[in-house]
């Protein structure tokens, strides 16, 4: 049996497809995330447009417009943060790396998920801490709309669990990555030496 044989073998095991399905899991809750924070932009648009029209045409707005509109911003922004993570459309410093050699700039990327990782794992634990607290303590916010705050907060802790296992696949991957790139600059080394 050949090594390429033994190698398709060994990656159609019921482990090895468990692994991957674990492994590719938050990059499609991410997918899943965003796709809703679009619903969630699409049906505040709506509100709105329909609240504007019921103002000015039958002098009746929808009560709490303001705060649904509020809400549904906060909802869309955290739903959207770890696909925008997985996707490379979050805040980096593009224009500083550029300048670099490809080998700085993998350890640029490195050091950059190097920190989301641990931040997103700690607001994660933060966010379960409040949300729970919040749950407990029954409180709820006072506008037009009263929802229970811990719904604000749950989606603060989904978001960081998906950002920080998305952080650290990204880490794992640039490490990966900078492997290849010593393995092929020591390759050519010895290629020009001899």
């Amino acid at each position: 049996m050949s090594d390429k044989n033994r190698k398709e073998k060994h990656h159609n095991t019921p482990v090895h497809r468990v692994l991957k399905w674990i492994i590719e899991l938050p990059d499609k809750i991410s997918f899943q995330m965003f796709l809703a924070s679009g619903l969630v932009c699409v049906s505040l648009g709506f509100i709105v447009f329909t609240s504007s029209m019921t103002r000015y045409f039958m002098n009746k707005p929808i009560r709490g417009i303001y705060e649904i509109s509020g809400y549904c911003l906060f909802i869309m922004t955290f739903l959207a943060i770890p696909f925008l993570l997985k996707t490379d459309k979050h805040v980096s410093i593009e224009a500083i790396k550029e300048m670099f050699s490809p080998r700085v700039q993998k350890y640029l990327d490195i050091f950059n998920m190097a920190v989301c990782f641990p931040l997103g794992l700690l607001i994660f634990v933060y966010s379960s801490v409040m949300t729970y607290d919040l749950y407990k303590s029954g409180l709820i916010l006072f506008d037009t709309i009263e929802p229970p705050r811990y719904i604000f907060m749950f989606f603060v802790m989904l978001c960081f669990l998906i950002f920080a296992l998305i952080a650290l696949k990204k880490l794992i991957t640039a490490i990966k990555e900078i492997r290849n790139l010593d393995g092929d600059s020591s390759t050519a080394g010895r290629n020009q030496t001899t």
